[in-house]
């Protein structure tokens, strides 16, 4: 846990606080495959944003951009 606090600082502990599910807010904002040390902040950043402002109405959101996503086959 060392490595990852000096790279990512104490958010990332924030983020381990979150449950593992299907989609999610960084998920429907940031293009899948992106795996730099950057991109990885900056999905952190959307984990982080999530876990701030959990509610019903953001979790619907990310489940309407997901629906759509699939849908029209329009993934990042």
């Amino acid at each position: 846990m060392s490595t990852l606090r000096r790279y990512f600082g104490t958010s990332y502990e924030e983020r381990l606080l979150l449950q593992p599910g299907i989609t999610g807010w960084a998920q429907v904002h940031y293009p899948y495959a992106a795996s730099s040390p950057e991109d990885n902040k900056r999905k952190l950043q959307y984990d982080l944003y999530y876990y701030k402002n959990i509610s019903f109405e953001l979790d619907m959101s990310i489940l309407l951009k997901t629906i759509r996503t699939v849908l029209t086959a329009s993934g990042r």
